[in-house]
């Protein structure tokens, strides 16, 4: 009875896992179609969770074709974006999900044999052999690990998703349809042969996807360069402009003083004193008024009152 609840709860908690990360990986990198709402996410980890135990309990490799069947169904139905692109987010999700699980299942498988050599796990007969215990720490690990995978990712690809092309993908293909056949297998020699292939695979195309990944986000950042570059072009231009202008203004200025001083000369020359005194007055009233000095209209009439 113990060992049947804790299976339960690893369905449950592997069942969470997969449809948050799934979810997650998503709405971070694609626009939804619809609001996700909690009854759709606990529906879809029910019917998860029920693969899972179904699974667990009767080792039926057919329900690997179920799994990925409603993975594709969710990021093709929920989210809005073109054919290519929900495809490549379906299986680069997919080698996210799947890399972790190799990883932590063969790290526990080569320390399991190392340390205990007389009860020898395999890929095959892990799930069937490993106690529920041994079982939660692989689940535990892949999850972590799993997550960090999605967050990180998920990441990068928010921001170069555009130029995700189907060559930066198509090496995900093949490790998704590879599991496909495994599970359709009956024969344990060609399965045994078949999953050593599908970890080669994996890992090689984990490493070309990263590689691909790498490449975008050093694209991304080259754009983000040269559109920085542009606006600093465009805000040295208007300072330019601006410059020019204020210059412009300067000169014209200088010119209205010049002519001022002349007539104020003038005046003078011709004895005129009191007018030579008003005009000065007038145009030391305007310059303290001048609009480029900013001052409040209050201050210029109280200085004509004075």
């Amino acid at each position: 009875m113990g060992s049947h609840m804790i299976n339960l709860f690893l369905c449950i908690l592997s069942s969470l896992y997969l449809c948050f990360g799934l979810l997650y990986f998503c709405c971070r990198i694609l626009p939804s179609k619809h609001k996700i709402s909690l009854p759709l996410f606990l529906c879809l980890s029910v019917f998860m969770a029920l693969l899972f135990w179904i699974k667990r309990e009767s080792q039926h490799n057919g329900i690997t074709i179920v799994f990925q069947l409603t993975t594709f169904l969710v990021t093709l139905f929920l989210f809005q974006a073109s054919f290519v692109k929900k495809l490549a987010v379906y299986f680069i999700f997919q080698l996210l999900i799947i890399c972790p699980e190799i990883l932590c299942t063969s790290v526990f498988i080569a320390l399991h044999n190392l340390f205990i050599p007389t009860d020898t796990y395999t890929p095959h007969n892990l799930i069937s052999s490993c106690s529920p215990a041994e079982y939660f720490v692989i689940e535990l690990s892949n999850i972590l690990l799993g997550l960090f995978l999605l967050w990180k990712i998920s990441e990068i690809l928010r921001q170069c998703i555009d130029y995700l092309k189907i060559l930066t993908f198509l090496p995900l293909v093949a490790p998704v349809f590879l599991n496909v056949i495994i599970s359709l297998q009956k024969k344990p020699e060609a399965v045994l042969a078949l999953s050593i292939i599908y970890w080669i695979i994996c890992i090689g195309s984990y490493l070309l996807f990263l590689r691909a990944v790498r490449s975008l986000a050093q694209q991304h950042r080259e754009y983000l360069q040269k559109k920085m570059e542009i606006e600093l072009m465009k805000k040295q231009m208007n300072d330019s402009v601006q410059l020019s202008n204020e210059y412009a203004s300067l000169r014209k200025w200088n010119h209205d003083i010049e002519n001022h001083i002349m007539s104020v000369m003038y005046l003078m020359d011709m004895k005129k004193y009191e007018e030579a005194e008003t005009y000065t007055a007038s145009v030391l009233s305007r310059i303290n008024c001048r609009p480029q000095e900013k001052q409040p209209e209050e201050d210029c009439s109280h200085e004509k009152e004075h």
